[in-house]
């Protein structure tokens, strides 16, 4: 299917797409980023990569403070703000580019800010809660 550009003209540029969810519910207490959901791409020379993330997390209980994090190839390209309290949800839009040719891995993280501050849970399996990425390669 081509990508309609802003001005509605078809676009051959994106030469693949792929797309990774969380599934099972996961937690974690630790104050060391740990991957939540990772997506590998292998690309061609010259392209960029697109890439959305987007979650959806809660904490067990109030008071925690947490941290999400892009990773593009074990480099931290994003990071969102402390994360407090409740449910929190949101999303990265990131453009990857000046990568080589080859497999490419991009992954969502996340860290509590203190040890023992809670429990971080992503929990699609139970509740309105879960986290994706898509990466769609496209040529320059």
């Amino acid at each position: 299917m081509p990508l309609i550009n802003p001005i509605g003209v078809a676009s051959t540029n994106v030469l693949q797409t792929i797309t990774s969810k969380v599934t099972a519910n996961k937690s974690s207490t630790s104050t060391t980023f740990a991957s939540v959901l990772t997506a590998t791409i292998t690309k061609v020379a010259g392209s960029n990569l697109l890439i959305w993330a987007s979650w959806s997390f809660s904490f067990a209980y109030y008071g925690p403070i947490a941290f999400v994090r892009l990773v593009v190839n074990s480099a931290e390209v994003l990071r969102a703000g402390e994360l407090w309290d409740q449910a929190q949800s949101g999303y990265f839009v990131y453009r990857a580019t000046g990568l080589a040719a080859g497999a490419r891995v991009v992954d969502l993280q996340w860290a509590l800010a203190v040890k023992g501050d809670g429990t971080f849970r992503c929990r699609p399996a139970t509740v309105p809660e879960g986290a994706a990425i898509t990466v769609m390669e496209v040529s320059v």
